[in-house]
């Protein structure tokens, strides 16, 4: 049975008509709320959003599926969800721009959405080379001098790269992010020199710089 949400303290109300089951999740990225059933995220724009300028007065709100996934997905559940419970119930020193931490959360998820998009095809299409291999072997030409055709991977090399490049930009949102808890004049683009850096501000055997230190590459 689908569900109607209704957005607090908005005048929209919405009927989320793909996906299993009701909403698990919303998250506010600030000009935008995404909504999560388990297996599909939905984007929700008011009026303002689609329209900043206010040049259309009837301007609509515009709800959008944009990912197969949902809360369900471990990449949606902790990257956005659990923290933005973390984030509603942890004190702090000082005031923090929760925006600014969930907008990078979302660019990170993003970004693993796409890498996790990417390995789960090349997974598939690893498993049916093995899977023709087991069956038929491999075929040599007739004079038995060569391998033809050789079993590959189509598209390998530009999957693996941007496999790669998304990856990195993911690690790079993840750097940003002790920029808002910390006085960090500087941000750090690999966890390498982000250990460095949270040196001055942490102890050594503080959980972060643990964390980070376990994932740098020395």
């Amino acid at each position: 049975m689908n569900k109607i949400v209704p957005l607090h303290q908005t005048a929209g109300a919405f009927e989320l008509k793909e996906g299993a089951g009701g909403i698990t999740g919303i998250c506010s990225f600030g000009n935008f709320v995404e909504m999560y059933k388990i297996d599909k995220t939905f984007c929700i724009q008011s009026p303002r959003d689609v329209d900043p300028e206010q040049t259309n007065p009837d301007a609509l709100w515009v709800t959008t599926p944009v990912n197969d996934v949902g809360s369900k997905n471990p990449i949606i559940a902790r990257v956005i969800l659990q923290n933005q419970e973390i984030l509603k119930s942890a004190w702090f020193k000082h005031e923090i721009n929760k925006e600014e931490v969930m907008s990078l959360l979302d660019a990170c998820k993003e970004k693993l959405l796409i890498c996790d998009r990417i390995a789960k095809k090349l997974a598939k299409k690893i498993d049916n080379v093995i899977l023709k291999i087991e069956a038929q072997g491999v075929r040599r030409e007739k004079n038995a001098q060569g391998l033809n055709p050789f079993p590959h991977i189509s598209n390998l090399t530009e999957d693996c790269g941007t496999f790669l490049a998304e990856a990195k930009r993911a690690i790079k949102s993840i750097c940003e992010l002790p920029a808002v808890f910390f006085s960090i004049k500087n941000i750090d683009n690999n966890f390498d020199s982000l250990a460095d850096r949270l040196t001055t501000h942490l102890k050594s055997d503080a959980p972060l710089l643990t964390f980070i230190n376990s994932n740098a590459i020395y």
